[in-house]
């Protein structure tokens, strides 16, 4: 949990101090379900740190998603997909692939109700496939992240909402944005957005 913490109040020494003694401890306890969390949150710390790594992001995110696979836990494998398909989406390789594990990622979300998921894959679909048209898609997933809380992906969809704007239009969306992201306390969206 120090991790996961550390990790998203972008303390990256901290995080990965933290998560490295946590995943030791999981592989000597034998905690399958631990060390996927671990796994993922060290996918996170590579996508949130200075040096964004989304390659390296990518192949912890892969190796958390197999290892919830491994131990029966369907709805974080979906939770890493999302993930996967965001970091594709950073570094520009294998869209297609990421454009597969999107369309895994919205039917499980649909078979669940997970409409969270579901604002998830959709936040990431619009990052794969730019298009004008994407905007009452996007809307539509800063409403339910606006209603569960999950203040990062609502700045994200405020960033993309902007990015596929007219340059008029984008100011006010990134002003929403960087609302967002200081009640967040996101200084990496904080960052992003005044730049």
């Amino acid at each position: 949990l120090a991790g996961w913490a550390d990790t998203y109040q972008d303390r990256t020494a901290s995080a990965v101090a933290h998560l490295d003694i946590a995943e030791c401890l999981a592989i000597e306890c034998d905690d399958v379900w631990q060390l996927a969390s671990i796994r993922q949150a060290k996918g996170v710390v590579l996508r949130r740190q200075a040096d964004d790594d989304p390659a390296g992001a990518l192949t912890l995110l892969e190796s958390a998603a197999e290892t919830y696979a491994l131990a029966g836990d369907a709805m974080h494998v979906n939770n890493c997909r999302y993930m996967m398909a965001s970091a594709a989406a950073a570094s520009g390789d294998r869209i297609d692939e990421a454009i597969v594990w999107i369309d895994d990622c919205e039917a499980h979300a649909r078979s669940t109700g997970n409409d969270h998921e579901l604002a998830h894959a959709a936040l990431t679909r619009v990052a794969l496939i730019p298009s004008p048209d994407n905007d009452a898609l996007l809307r539509e997933a800063s409403d339910t992240f606006r209603a569960s809380g999950d203040l990062r992906c609502l700045t994200r969809s405020y960033l993309l909402l902007a990015g596929q704007s007219q340059l008029r239009d984008q100011i006010p969306l990134l002003h929403e944005a960087l609302a967002v992201a200081n009640t967040a306390n996101d200084h990496t969206h904080q960052a992003t957005v005044l730049e």
